[in-house]
């Protein structure tokens, strides 16, 4: 969503994710303008869902659509027939190396 937010295009979240923007806006992350997933006034937004939505139902009533997997698991091309996902953007929402490192550091950890 942080990614997006510049599209000035109205964005939908999944409920399940719907219940986390108010960390990320905690701790000062830009997540935009959005508002809770509808079924009844999503067509022709930005929908974000967990995958396991996806192939449940989610948003089935929206005709016209593309699914873009985000996850380091979209390096993988397997990923899109598992999902029927239009397109894999392989982005990790995990720490990466330099990040690992600081965290060990703070931690102070002894072994």
């Amino acid at each position: 969503m942080h990614l997006v937010k510049d599209l000035d295009h109205p964005v939908q979240i999944h409920g399940a994710g719907f219940k986390l923007c108010d960390i990320y806006e905690e701790e000062g992350i830009n997540l935009g303008d959005y508002e809770t997933y509808d079924r009844d006034t999503c067509e022709g937004k930005i929908l974000v869902c967990p995958s396991s939505a996806i192939n449940n139902g989610f948003a089935s009533n929206v005709h016209k659509k593309k699914i873009a997997y985000c996850s380091g698991w979209a390096a993988m091309e397997s990923r899109r027939s598992q999902l029927t996902a239009d397109k894999l953007i392989p982005i990790s929402d995990h720490l990466d190396f330099f990040e690992l490192i600081s965290l060990c550091e703070r931690l102070q950890s002894q072994e």
